[in-house]
């Protein structure tokens, strides 16, 4: 299953709260990520994910989507809060997906 899920997982984006239809920061985009080989129940991001945000962006949630437009979110979790005073950049160092998660660990 994780195979399954990590092959659907393309794209991640950050929200200003729980993930819902219009909190995906704007200024940002969704970016790639890849996924490595599934250990132990859970698998793990290949590489560090970079995103560009404008002045005032607060950081909640990270969202784990099917396309960089459009499509569906398949998975979601609590991240590291930050908010932005002027424009800046968000680091997710390592982000995991893990079957047996309820969505509030930190991926971040």
């Amino acid at each position: 299953m994780l195979y399954a899920l990590a092959a659907t997982v393309t794209h991640v984006s950050l929200h200003s709260g729980r993930p819902a239809p219009y909190n995906e920061i704007t200024g940002g985009r969704r970016m790639p990520i890849t996924f490595i080989d599934p250990d132990s129940g859970e698998v793990n991001s290949l590489r560090e994910v970079r995103f560009e945000l404008p002045e005032g962006a607060k950081i909640t949630h990270v969202g784990f989507w099917n396309t960089v437009i459009g499509g569906m979110m398949l998975a979601w979790c609590r991240a590291p809060e930050k908010t932005f005073r002027g424009r800046g950049v968000y680091v997710i160092d390592l982000a995991t997906l893990d079957l047996n998660d309820d969505g509030e660990r930190m991926a971040a």
